[in-house]
């Protein structure tokens, strides 16, 4: 990326680790927080971090009323539904939310503990489905589309996957671009693995 002269951003899943000390040490060093819930994104304002995205399958209408009152950087949308959904209650242009869509890769299966980026994932619209969802975002004068979000999986320890999956995203984005509906930002989404501490 920094070949490329690309800027690239870091964000905790605030999930994994919510203790107030390493969130607050992470956010003094602009580390972004990733979050899934109302309390998460509170959490996260309350120690301090400027950067905040949403994810997750199971937001709340309250959730996506704060977060876009909150003026977060990307309000991932996971499916057809919550694309609707979002859309039929989107109506506050003084508060635009800032819009990613899920795109599922439909590769085969990447990892024995969680494949979302395989093609029988219930997380994320197949490519085609992507653009037809950005599209509309795009043209709806509640939202704003800011980009394309992936998540391919967890305990992945090879890069390969993610080289596959980020071909699929360049073709998407690059059509997205043909539609007239630019792309700013990229969630790579986290999964990587590492190897477990030895028991002793």
């Amino acid at each position: 990326f920094q070949e490329q002269k690309l800027p690239v951003s870091c964000y905790y899943s605030v999930k994994t680790n919510p203790v107030p000390c390493l969130l607050r040490k992470l956010a003094s060093l602009g580390v972004g927080a990733s979050v899934i819930s109302e309390y998460e994104l509170w959490l996260a304002r309350a120690v301090g971090f400027s950067r905040v995205i949403v994810n997750g399958p199971a937001k709340s209408d309250e959730l996506r009323l704060s977060a876009a009152r909150a003026g977060v950087g990307m309000y991932s949308l996971d499916s057809e539904g919550e694309v609707d959904r979002t859309m039929s209650v989107a109506h506050d242009e003084d508060h635009r939310l800032k819009v990613g869509v899920r795109v599922c890769p439909c590769l085969g299966t990447l990892s024995t503990k969680t494949s979302s980026g395989a093609k029988n994932s219930p997380y994320g619209l197949a490519p085609a489905e992507s653009l037809v969802a950005a599209e509309r975002v795009h043209n709806h004068p509640g939202l704003k589309f800011v980009g394309f979000h992936m998540h391919i999986g967890t305990g992945i320890k090879d890069l390969k996957p993610y080289r596959k999956a980020l071909g699929v995203m360049e073709r998407t984005i690059l059509k997205a671009n043909e539609r007239g509906v630019p792309c700013a930002v990229l969630n790579l989404g986290g999964g990587i693995g590492i190897a477990s501490a030895p028991i002793l």
